[in-house]
């Protein structure tokens, strides 16, 4: 069985800024985003499971590098979407650690390229491109409290 290591953020954090990546925050986690040259509202999210001010990432069997796709709506708010991503669990050399992490990000980018080919929402979001449902939610009624009804007009 292959052996836990644990990454120095540095190393990840380089890795990331160096393929484009910018850093953020989410909670007390650092991040980092890549938006999509295609669609804007599209970005790959990698959580590094690193802590703020940590010099490594989370102890053995706490946390996994993670990345997800992300949509930021007209107003600035984020949300991740359906799709799911494998992990890259920190176990084997630095480099393997750090390339199946960029493997990961390219898998998440070649997603949101595929989303972005089905072209957008009649609201402008981007749809899924299994389902051609819009991201942004804009099917759901007002009142969906009351009434869970789906109703899509903009599925293709």
């Amino acid at each position: 069985m292959a052996k836990f290591n644990p990454v120095p953020s540095e190393v990840l954090h380089s890795a990331l800024e160096n393929a484009g990546f910018t850093k953020s925050l989410s909670g007390k986690e650092v991040v980092y985003d890549l938006r999509n040259h295609h669609n804007p509202s599209l970005s790959v999210r990698v959580f590094t499971s690193s802590k703020v001010g940590a010099g490594k990432v989370v102890s053995c069997g706490k946390d996994a590098i993670r990345a997800s796709l992300v949509y930021t709506n007209s107003s600035g708010n984020t949300n991740g979407t359906k799709l799911k991503f494998s992990r890259v669990n920190r176990v084997g050399t630095t480099e393997a650690i750090v390339g199946r992490m960029l493997d990961l990000a390219r898998e998440v980018y070649r997603a949101a390229n595929n989303i972005a080919a089905v072209g957008p929402c009649r609201c402008g979001a981007p749809r899924y491109e299994d389902t051609k449902a819009c991201m942004a939610f804009c099917w759901k009624k007002k009142d969906s409290a009351a009434s869970n009804t789906l109703d899509h007009p903009h599925v293709a």
